[in-house]
């Protein structure tokens, strides 16, 4: 995996170097879709050789690197610190690229991997109270979290605590808004 990205790297490089370069001839030739091959230059040109190293660095839990499914999504943002987070992020909690894709696109309930499809309500009243009893349920996770976090512990502030909290506020937002909105429709 790791030479995988070296190897896409180093092509990257390659072709981020030359002057009017012929895409699809240069994609043949590397037997990749000139996409792959425009990705490879960006990937060249968004990370320099340190934050390759880096990146390569990375270890999951299972001590694994990240693949380049994990790399193709954090080529899609241009903040250097903000992908140096995500990538460790991604690293430590073991993520999978759709993973990582839904905390940059801020969309955490795409992080969750399995079950089933949701059915669609038979009723807005049956809807509602599916809300209310699932959102109780996350008051009830919300208050166990808080009971584990502790002011005094200031080491665990670090970029990943300060990325999930930044996620978990994002969310809420979008709760809010959400609830605002149905508010809306359902007191007409």
């Amino acid at each position: 995996m790791e030479r995988k990205i070296r190897t896409h790297y180093a092509i990257g490089v390659e072709v981020a170097g030359l002057e009017n370069p012929d895409i699809n001839g240069l994609a043949e030739s590397f037997q990749v879709t000139s996409h792959t091959l425009r990705r490879f230059r960006l990937f060249a040109r968004l990370y320099k050789r340190a934050d390759l190293e880096k990146l390569c660095k990375l270890r999951r839990p299972n001590g694994l690197p990240l693949q380049w499914g994990h790399v193709n999504y954090l080529l899609t943002g241009k903040d250097r610190q903000r992908r140096d987070a995500l990538q460790t992020l991604a690293a430590k909690q073991d993520w999978t690229a759709p993973m990582l894709h839904a905390a940059i696109r801020g969309d955490r309930q795409a992080v969750k991997s399995h079950g089933r499809k949701m059915a669609r309500p038979t009723s807005a009243v049956v809807g509602m109270r599916q809300l209310v009893a699932e959102g109780e349920t996350w008051l009830r996770r919300l208050d166990v979290v808080l009971g584990v976090v502790q002011p005094e512990d200031v080491a665990e502030r670090d970029d990943e605590y300060k990325e999930t909290i930044a996620l978990s506020v994002g969310l809420m937002k979008r709760m809010r808004e959400k609830l605002r909105d149905a508010m809306n429709v359902l007191s007409r």
